[in-house]
């Protein structure tokens, strides 16, 4: 199983969307994983347009809205692990 990582992608604030040289990276994984800093909710349908299973957590800089949509950790179960 390939899982993809990102995190702080502080979308629209750093950015105004995840570079598409990640999404096609993402295209060949069976899970994506976004460890917080989201900033905005729309990071995660993006994300799902590469990788149908996006698991994202909270992070410290994520707004009110997106702190009461996500947890702030959350324990995977991926094969064994």
């Amino acid at each position: 199983m390939k899982i993809g990582v990102i995190s702080d992608t502080h979308i629209p604030v750093n950015s105004d969307s995840i570079p598409k040289k990640v999404l096609e990276a993402f295209k060949g994984v069976d899970m994506v994983i976004h460890a917080g800093d989201l900033v905005d909710l729309s990071v995660i349908d993006t994300l799902k347009g590469a990788c149908k299973e996006v698991i994202a957590v909270a992070g410290n800089m994520d707004s009110q809205k997106v702190k009461t949509k996500l947890p702030e950790k959350e324990i995977i179960k991926v094969g064994n692990f």
